[in-house]
């Protein structure tokens, strides 16, 4: 398989993390093609990587063949819907909007099944918050607390 060319959209404290896993070479196949930001200085720790002040810009740069949306969540539906316009795989940080009508408006932007367009839930593997999902699913969160005497 071949490796896929990512963007990044937003490098505040997300999406620079992101960005400086995969140029350690954390995640196979998985390469750094470009970067967005409002902030020119926030684009100059990426020397080397194609920097852009507007996700337009990236998304337009044929430089892609998918995004992740780190920018702050207000952002993440026009972006999103963007990105999958111009037909790219989308991954966008939780949430994914802010308003459900915007979750809705995004949701239903992905249209071509043939795109990827997920999620981020990167503490889903965590041990505390598996501990809580089970306990919600079992009804063990439901329980009354001892009472005391």
């Amino acid at each position: 398989m071949r490796s896929v060319r990512l963007g990044i959209i937003g490098l505040g404290v997300m999406g620079q993390a992101h960005a400086r896993s995969i140029l350690e070479g954390k995640i196979p196949r998985l390469r750094l093609a470009a970067v967005a930001d409002r902030d020119p200085a926030r684009l100059a720790k990426f020397e080397g990587i194609p920097g852009f002040t507007t996700d337009h810009a990236l998304l337009a740069s044929g430089l892609v063949d998918a995004v992740l949306i780190a920018t702050p969540h207000y952002f993440h539906t026009d972006a999103g819907i963007a990105a999958l316009r111009a037909g790219l795989h989308v991954l966008v940080e939780k949430p994914i909007s802010v308003q459900r009508a915007d979750c809705e408006r995004l949701l239903a932007a992905h249209r071509n099944r043939r795109l990827v367009f997920a999620a981020m839930f990167n503490q889903r593997t965590d041990p505390l918050y598996r501990k809580l999902r089970e306990l919600v699913q079992g009804g063990g969160a439901r329980r009354k607390p001892p009472r005391a005497v």
